[in-house]
């Protein structure tokens, strides 16, 4: 893992000053320059991957980074430095709906990367919908939401399960819930 310190700088200044924001949405190019932000730092930047970013920045200053997009992102016409991509999806349990007659309730936890404290839970496959009712979310680099959700008579199958931020990006989890009967 390589040294963020100079990424972590920038990150906290932008989250906390709206000047630093409004230059690095004019020229962000000088102000990664200025800020000394080395080869590795930009390719993480530029990259717009929660994750990867996730994985090399300290969990406060990943906190940060998430509260400076969110306020980018509340502008209307931002052209953000490091678009995220999307965010991840990379575990449910249980992963199943439990033996029995169709309708089930069950309660999941997800987990991933980048879930913000608005996100909601899905359940889709070609033919079916089902949203989940979210519980709580522990958003930030090791992501996690609770909810509950309900499958009706027929709705038997593989879901893709998937969790998206009030932003809109969402990440999903392909054919990670089943729901069973009988």
């Amino acid at each position: 893992m390589h040294d963020t310190t100079k990424l972590s700088r920038l990150i906290t200044e932008a989250a906390r000053d709206h000047e630093v924001r409004t230059r690095i949405r004019s020229d962000p190019e000088s102000v990664f320059k200025e800020y000394g932000l080395s080869d590795p730092d930009l390719a993480l930047l530029r990259q717009g991957d929660l994750g990867a970013l996730a994985k090399h920045l300290p969990a406060e200053v990943f906190e940060r980074l998430l509260d400076l997009l969110k306020k980018l992102e509340e502008k209307a016409h931002v052209c953000m430095p490091w678009p995220p991509s999307s965010i991840t999806v990379t575990e449910i349990t249980p992963a199943s709906t439990p033996p029995g007659a169709l309708p089930k309730s069950v309660r999941v936890t997800v987990t991933g990367t980048g879930f913000d404290a608005g996100a909601k839970l899905s359940f889709k496959r070609p033919s079916h919908n089902v949203n989940a009712t979210t519980v709580s979310v522990t958003p930030g680099p090791s992501s996690s939401l609770i909810a509950d959700v309900t499958f009706a008579p027929g709705t038997q199958g593989c879901y893709n399960v998937v969790v998206t931020n009030k932003n809109g990006l969402s990440g999903t989890l392909s054919m990670g819930f089943t729901v069973t009967s009988g």
